[in-house]
């Protein structure tokens, strides 16, 4: 849950916000909501294209949060894990454990209940 305190009356979608109320964001909700994402619990990864971004509201997906108070680290975790994904995908191709499902447990961030279990299995070299 992000949380966030307007300093002054507001009105969204027409309903009245007063001063100093809590509203609450769940990016698990709105990241998972089909007006926004087609096929919203499926994985996907072209729905990052620019194509398909297109038209949908900048904060449909945040999760480093937005706006003045947006993670100061979300360039630099950005770039850990590509760099990371980048150097485990050369060396190891990982595959489920069978039996173990993925199941999502909602802590301070969204974690999978268990863990991800994965067996490693070395790539060959290739030259």
């Amino acid at each position: 849950m992000t949380a966030r305190t307007p300093l002054a009356t507001k009105a969204i979608d027409g309903h009245r916000i007063p001063p100093h109320a809590v509203l609450l964001l769940s990016p698990y909700v709105l990241q998972r909501h089909p007006v926004f994402w087609e096929d919203p619990e499926g994985f996907n990864p072209d729905r990052w294209t620019p194509e398909r971004a297109a038209g949908r509201p900048r904060f449909a997906h945040f999760p480093f949060g937005g706006g003045p108070r947006r993670c100061i680290g979300q360039n630099l975790a950005m770039l850990e894990m590509l760099v990371i994904l980048a150097m485990m995908a050369q060396a190891y191709e990982l595959r489920p454990v069978p039996g173990h499902p993925v199941e999502p447990e909602a802590l301070m961030t969204l974690c999978p209940r268990d863990g991800v279990l994965m067996t490693p299995h070395a790539r060959r070299c290739v030259r």
